[in-house]
């Protein structure tokens, strides 16, 4: 039995995760999660965290539009 908001995979190549239908590198999203956590600096952790989420939901939402 599927799970609720899950799709069976489709076949062919997947877009990527970050950037779908151009080129956007994933890395320097995460490299500021992994400074800030770093440089112990909460605040801006945070903040790069909420960013890269928010990153992933707006990917998330263009792939489940096809």
């Amino acid at each position: 039995m599927a799970k609720k908001g899950l799709r069976r995979p489709r076949s062919g190549p997947r877009p990527p995760v970050h950037g779908v239908g151009r080129h956007d590198d994933p890395v320097p999203s995460h490299r500021a999660v992994l400074d800030a956590v770093r440089a112990a600096a909460p605040e801006r952790a945070e903040e790069a965290m909420r960013n890269l989420l928010a990153k992933a939901r707006r990917d998330l939402d263009t792939i489940r539009e096809d």
